[in-house]
């Protein structure tokens, strides 16, 4: 996500936390738990829009919903070519909720240069968030666009498709500088266990600053 000023999403809070043994083997798994974890503690300011854990995760279930009424199957790819914002964490939960594949698209991508990742990848939609930029936002043929600031991500029912931590969430390019993009294939244990690794370093960096 680049280009925008990023939202701030809430830690957890320190009592009533994740147990110290809890693993989760899907993205989903792990979000969708946090109504339950966190409920209404504030997780995502984004300028006058502030929503709690459980605002968010109702969200993602409907946003989910909206991409399986859209024909989103368990393993489809769906691009998405949009800056930081809460449109964007709930698009990307919403999509992986859904068995979807999420691939995220370079905001400073020239439309020919988001076209190409889109067309490899195999996108069965593209997300954006119109007039950002002032880019012409648009997709190969046949691929729908989809504002993210439209209606569409509060338009479907509360979904949730099984997936397994081997199944592949998230398809991440190369900037390109030295060639054409490459794309790297990441499923959801291997996406957790990244995040897991940051949280840590994060946290040990935090604890031994002077």
């Amino acid at each position: 996500m680049q280009g925008a000023q990023r939202p701030e999403v809430g830690a957890p809070p320190a009592c009533g936390g994740e147990p110290a043994n809890q693993t989760w083997q899907t993205i989903p798994e792990m979000v969708l738990s946090a109504a339950d974890r966190f409920g209404d503690a504030e997780a995502i300011v984004d300028g006058p829009l502030r929503l709690t854990f459980r605002d968010v995760v109702d969200r993602i279930r409907c946003a989910a919903g909206a991409f399986a009424d859209l024909g989103v199957e368990k393993g489809d790819r769906v691009a998405l070519w949009a800056p930081n914002s809460a449109e964007w964490i709930i698009a990307a939960f919403g999509l992986l909720t859904a068995g979807g594949v999420l691939v995220p698209v370079n905001t400073r991508f020239k439309p020919e240069e988001a076209g190409d990742i889109i067309a490899r990848s195999a996108a069965k939609a593209v997300l954006v968030q119109k007039g950002f930029l002032g880019q012409d936002y648009t997709a190969p043929a046949g691929v729908p666009v989809i504002d993210v600031n439209s209606d569409f991500l509060s338009s479907g029912s509360p979904f949730e498709q099984a997936v397994n931590g081997t199944d592949v969430s998230d398809i991440i390019f190369t900037s390109g500088t030295t060639g054409r993009p490459k794309g790297a294939m990441m499923n959801h244990r291997q996406t957790l266990r990244m995040y897991e690794e940051w949280a840590t370093l994060a946290t040990y960096a935090r604890a031994t600053a002077i």
